[in-house]
């Protein structure tokens, strides 16, 4: 990480336009998150805001970091930003509603699960986990046809063993 902080920083140092001071203040925001220094990484998150409130990720990672430190309505308004510029954005409606749930307010928790992103993306998410419980199902079938399989190679083997012992 620090290779990748290094670079960032000198992005940052060296770029003349604000969108690719937004990309490095990302970069090195996401960095300290994936350190788990999330003082800094809110610091960054929050220049990267700065430079470019459209960057996504990055108020995508604000919110984070305001919910890490229990500041749940300014994470709400990175989430409706985010919302506000693409109302589709699933990660940022799950978020959103949930803190709206966690913080009673439950029409606004309400209106964003009915969604039809979120309805669409819950709807793929169970079709995926009901395709993930076949296959496993096949695959722990098959691993048991396996081991059975074994168990009488090895039963047969045993066998043509004894009766060859006994000859």
């Amino acid at each position: 990480y620090d290779k990748a902080k290094s670079l960032a920083q000198q992005a940052f140092r060296n770029a003349s336009s604000a969108a690719i001071r937004a990309e490095a203040c990302y970069h090195m925001a996401r960095a300290f998150h994936a350190q788990s220094d999330l003082k800094s990484a809110l610091q960054w998150y929050g220049q990267a805001s700065k430079e470019d409130a459209e960057l996504a990720p990055a108020q995508y990672g604000l919110g984070q970091m305001h919910i890490v430190n229990g500041s749940y309505d300014k994470a709400v308004g990175c989430f409706e930003k985010l919302l506000a510029a693409n109302g589709d954005n699933v990660d940022a409606l799950r978020a959103a509603g949930t803190l709206y749930a966690q913080m009673d307010r439950r029409a606004r928790a309400h209106a964003l699960s009915r969604s039809r992103a979120l309805s669409r993306s819950l709807a793929l998410s169970r079709s995926f986990a009901l395709l993930l419980s076949r296959a496993l199902t096949r695959s722990r079938a098959l691993s048991r046809a396996r081991a059975l399989s074994r168990s009488l190679a090895l039963s047969r083997s045993l066998a043509l063993s004894r009766s060859l012992a006994l000859s």
